[in-house]
């Protein structure tokens, strides 16, 4: 009877046993869906509240009105510059939106041919665009179809910059007008959420249980030329020598969407 109440024991043990990685990841899952609610509903970057969890605050407000001024002007700027080649492109735009429409219309199935139907499109009416300029010049001698080539890939990246200065000055404006209770609290919901990992961090793969023992320290930025020239350059002219590099976010929620999208689901 010993035994068997022992071995009814073990087995009701081992029944139990499977619940605790469901538990965690119910917890972990609960934890990460209400800090990304927070951090989308004040605007706030994670990486802006890992260092108020560090260092006591995300920025120093003069370094939120500073930086807010200087992208404000830059965006302005490279905007206004950019616009006549975005007009120039709407048609683009404007026949591949059309497109993704008549996809999504057959079904969700056709989802996942969006992103191949419109770099198609555009790979065939850039090359075309391209192959007409060139003949153009060379039947007429003029340099200005090469010119007007130059321009407009100049306008997607300074429409990139624009938009990255656009999304820059609204974070740095949330963070400018947070009151330091909701930053607070938005640091306990971070410190939740990262317990609810480490407790889960036995079910993740490998390589994701590693990032997870990240430390602050080892999560910062490293050392790079767009460093350098913050740190060597005047500001103005810091911006201007970035100009004419790739930014390393490709990333289309991050170089031509103005606010942060969860998913990449074309429906939502």
């Amino acid at each position: 009877g010993g035994g068997g109440g022992g071995g009814g024991g073990g087995g009701a043990l081992e029944r139990d046993a499977p619940k605790a990685p469901a538990l965690a990841a119910a917890r972990l899952k609960a934890e990460l869906s209400e800090y990304q609610r927070l951090l989308d509903e004040k605007g706030i970057k994670d990486e802006r509240v890992r260092r108020a969890a560090a260092v006591g605050q995300a920025l120093p407000w003069y370094w939120c009105a500073w930086g807010l001024a200087q992208r404000a002007v830059l965006c302005s700027l490279l905007f206004a510059v950019a616009t006549p080649g975005l007009v120039a492109w709407m048609p683009v735009w404007v026949y591949v939106k059309r497109r993704e429409r008549m996809l999504m219309a057959k079904g969700p199935r056709w989802n996942d041919s969006v992103a191949e139907t419109k770099m198609m499109v555009c790979a065939l009416i850039v090359m075309a665009f391209v192959l007409g300029c060139l003949g153009y010049a060379l039947l007429h001698r003029s340099a200005v179809p090469l010119a007007f080539i130059a321009y407009l890939y100049a306008t997607m990246r300074l429409y990139e910059e624009a938009v990255a200065d656009a999304r820059s000055c609204y974070s740095l404006y949330k963070l400018l007008f947070l009151r330091p209770s909701t930053m607070a609290a938005m640091v306990q919901k971070r410190k939740a959420a990262k317990a609810a990992l480490d407790a889960a961090s036995f079910s993740l793969p490998d390589g994701v249980a590693s990032e997870v023992k990240t430390t602050h320290d080892e999560a910062l930025p490293k050392t790079s030329w767009r460093r350098a020239f913050d740190f060597y350059f005047p500001w103005w002219l810091s911006r201007l020598l970035v100009l004419f590099m790739r930014r390393r976010k490709k990333d289309w929620n991050e170089v031509l969407r103005l606010e942060d999208h969860n998913t990449m689901d074309y429906v939502e």
